[in-house]
């Protein structure tokens, strides 16, 4: 996950995320980091439209984000 977390930081890529919320919730997010540590993430959230701040221990996946050209 580390990896995948650097390369959005240092290339400007966005990744998928699975995230568990406080309220136990799974969502899908699409994010690119802004910076991290061992215990968060600053990222803007493209689905919330906004910088967000994500604890890594509720990411239980982590993808570079695929786009999807054609019919």
């Amino acid at each position: 996950m580390e990896r995948w977390l650097k390369r959005s930081l240092y290339k400007k890529e966005k990744i998928d995320i699975i995230y568990l919320s406080k309220s136990n919730e799974l969502t899908k997010r699409t994010i690119r980091v802004i910076q991290f540590n061992e215990d968060r993430i600053l990222a803007y959230c493209y689905l919330k439209e906004r910088l967000r701040l994500f604890s890594v221990e509720n990411i239980l996946a982590v993808e570079l984000t695929r786009n999807h050209y054609g019919a």
